[in-house]
């Protein structure tokens, strides 16, 4: 090898390992007049398949085949599908997120909330961010400690309902919501 070659190699990029997905946390506590009481980022525990899955099937306009199954909340596998705006669920739960677990431990309510889907945003370096956005307002003091987003596919007005499908599940220490305070969740996608 000559000197020249030798210079150009070294000029050569060095290719890095992406990034995976990563998903995040953020949670902001206010109380009955709005004001602050907590806010918390905690990284997501637990990405789960039927996230990848539906975004395979939702985003790339692929077709779902018979082995992109996704898992209901009843641990039902499934390959059905559907565009409904992601939601939030939180509970009180303190087993541990693994895997084969696809739904909340302890719900505190019965109605997933709507989430708001955020625009698709350029993030640091080469990745790119989506946030989804959810709130719950409890009427009496309420401690949290897991959350998680679902695709509704079964119920928007039941979460324990055959296909709905659950995308992440966070178990943390405790946050308390004060009486008439609101728990307002963040989901950040992250990708590179």
């Amino acid at each position: 090898m000559d000197a020249l070659s030798a210079i150009q190699l070294r000029r050569m990029p060095v290719c890095r390992p992406r990034q995976p997905l990563g998903v995040s946390l953020d949670i902001h506590i206010t109380d009955r007049q709005g004001r602050t009481v907590l806010t918390r980022r905690i990284d997501s525990d637990l990405v789960l398949r039927n996230l990848l899955c539906a975004f395979k099937g939702l985003s790339c306009g692929t077709t779902l085949t018979a082995a992109d199954t996704m898992t209901d909340v009843f641990g039902t596998v499934r390959t059905p599908i559907s565009s409904l705006v992601p939601r939030q669920m939180l509970g009180s739960g303190t087993t541990a997120a693994t895997s084969a677990d696809y739904r909340i431990q302890t719900p505190l309510y019965t109605a997933p909330d709507a989430g708001a889907v955020g625009t698709v945003l350029p993030g640091a370096g080469n990745q790119v961010v989506m946030a989804i956005t959810a709130a719950h307002t409890f009427a009496s003091q309420t401690t949290v400690t897991e959350a998680g987003i679902l695709n509704p596919s079964g119920s928007t007005t039941v979460y324990l309902t055959i296909s709905n499908f659950q995308w992440t599940r966070d178990v943390f220490a405790g946050v308390p919501v004060p009486a008439g305070g609101t728990f307002t969740g963040t989901y950040t996608m992250t990708a590179n």
